[in-house]
């Protein structure tokens, strides 16, 4: 596994997407279950755990969780945190999930 903090230029040249002028982290995925670990310099925590379809295969989607500091809710005999997520489409917010009935615990995005 490969991992390096990269500027925007460096990120795109060695064939990561970009997203902004900010400093990139670029990390190879490995195949199979893979989680990295963040934590902002404030003490907030998020995880993003890569999950493929099958055994040791590439990761089909990504689940995101963030962890601390916010209202949690029951499920059998664990507490999960739950989650203020946006949705944007250009110049709009689609979903929002703070002003949905649902409460939402786990974002996934397909890959």
């Amino acid at each position: 596994m490969q991992f390096g903090i990269e500027d925007r230029e460096s990120a795109e040249r060695h064939g990561f997407a970009v997203f902004n002028g900010g400093p990139h982290l670029t990390v190879d995925v490995p195949d199979g279950n893979f989680t990295i670990s963040a934590r902002t310099s404030d003490g907030k925590r998020v995880t993003f755990a890569f999950c493929p379809y099958e055994k040791d295969a590439p990761a089909s989607c990504v689940d995101v969780q963030v962890h601390q500091g916010q209202e949690t809710i029951k499920n059998g005999d664990r507490e999960l945190p739950i989650q203020r997520v946006i949705c944007f489409t250009p110049g709009n917010s689609v979903f929002r999930s703070d002003s949905e009935s649902k409460r939402v615990t786990l974002t996934t995005f397909l890959l």
